[in-house]
């Protein structure tokens, strides 16, 4: 559960893979890599509205603070499910920077991420060159 007019981390809780243990599915929710260089993240938010959703914005977080704005989709009034995408390469330190999926939506009644075994809300991040 999300709220309206806000921005919210997306609360990852589980992993297809992780050959590097770089990602927390437990408490941050976050990707920190251990090998300095450029990653490719790609981020997939799917959100479901009791009433109706107006906008919604999907952004790359990189140590707390928004770097990349993926779909910013207006949306015609009584649409109550959207799914918005986010993908860029950042440099990454390779000890203590670390990347984030963010969502912000407005509209009327409650707002979920819909998060079905990985198929709806997903953030993939890879090591693209290292340094």
């Amino acid at each position: 559960s999300i709220s309206f007019y806000a921005w919210t981390k997306a609360a990852l809780n589980g992993e297809d893979f992780d050959t590097n243990n770089n990602f927390d599915p437990t408490t941050n929710y976050r990707f920190t890599p251990t090998v300095a260089g450029y990653y490719q993240f790609n981020g997939v938010v799917s959100i479901q509205a009791s009433s109706s959703l107006t906008r919604t914005i999907v952004a790359l977080w990189k140590n707390n603070a928004q770097v990349l704005r993926g779909s910013d989709l207006p949306i015609s009034a009584g649409t109550q499910v959207v799914f918005a995408n986010v993908q860029g390469l950042f440099y990454m330190n390779g000890t203590t920077d670390y990347m984030e999926l963010y969502v912000y939506a407005q509209g009327s009644g409650s707002l979920n991420i819909i998060a079905n075994g990985g198929e709806y809300t997903t953030l993939s991040g890879f090591l693209a060159r290292s340094a």
